[in-house]
């Protein structure tokens, strides 16, 4: 059985909430459009952040956040290159935004560029020396590293020791952070450490039990070592989850290795 790297995207994070002048007043129906979240559609989220942007009346600081969460919207979209536009923008406005670098790092590993993408989570982390979102996807862009760059089959291994050492560092100030306890025992189970990548697939499975990926992952992780029952059992209760199509047929064909009925 090969090695299967399964990791969670990067994280986004949404911009502070805007400040101005009439901070108590009540938000106009713009802003509160602009700073809405899934219920707001991405279109009227966009026209909303570009109305914001061009009015001329919001000091920079309110046009800082508004060109960021237009990023936000235009990163949904998939529209890479105008979210980093955007990101540019909002971090003149204010250069000291730590979630402007993680975002814009995020557009930029969407993009492939994963070295640009950690410059900007570095900086993040420079202005935050605390912050587990910078640090979790740090290790993320270090183990895209480690899948795709001709460095890492000359010194296997080598990415993955360092994207353990983000994930460490994500756990430390946020020891509940299942995404960044699951893409550490990926990278173990990649470094062969297997009872250490279960333990940790284990630990993310107590913090959020209706995620089917941190079974699916510990199944793989028993399987390395022979616990085929424990595996099973894993594997069939990931199917009970809400799952989709894809990994439920990597499942059930583990399962159809493994001699077990997936019904």
């Amino acid at each position: 059985m090969e090695v299967e790297v399964h990791k969670l995207i990067f994280v986004t994070v949404a911009a502070a909430m805007l400040m101005s002048a009439g901070a108590n007043a009540q938000p106009s129906n713009t802003r509160r459009l602009c700073l809405g979240g899934n219920e707001v559609p991405l279109e009227q989220k966009l026209s909303a952040c570009t109305a914001m942007i061009e009015s001329g009346q919001e000091p920079p600081q309110n046009r800082a956040v508004a060109f960021e969460r237009r990023g936000l919207a235009l990163f949904e979209k998939k529209d890479y290159d105008r979210a980093i536009a955007d990101y540019d923008q909002s971090l003149t406005l204010n250069p000291k935004q730590v979630t402007g670098f993680i975002n814009r790092g995020n557009a930029w590993q969407a993009k492939g560029y994963n070295n640009r993408a950690i410059e900007d989570y570095n900086q993040a982390v420079r202005i935050d020396q605390k912050n587990a979102i910078a640090f979790y996807n740090l290790g993320v862009a270090y183990e895209d590293k480690g899948r795709w760059e001709f460095d890492a089959y000359v010194h296997e291994g080598s990415y993955e020791q360092v994207a353990i050492r983000f994930f460490d560092l994500a756990i430390l100030f946020n020891p509940k952070y299942h995404q960044a306890l699951n893409n550490r025992g990926d990278a173990y189970l990649i470094l062969r450490q297997y009872a250490r990548a279960i333990d940790d697939f284990s630990q993310a499975v107590q913090i959020d039990s209706n995620e089917p990926l941190y079974f699916k992952n510990r199944a793989n992780a028993l399987r390395f070592v022979g616990l085929y029952d424990r595996a099973i059992a894993d594997y069939r209760k990931a199917l009970t989850l809400k799952i989709d199509e894809q990994m439920k047929k990597e499942i059930e064909g583990a399962l159809t290795e493994l001699g077990a009925v997936t019904h």
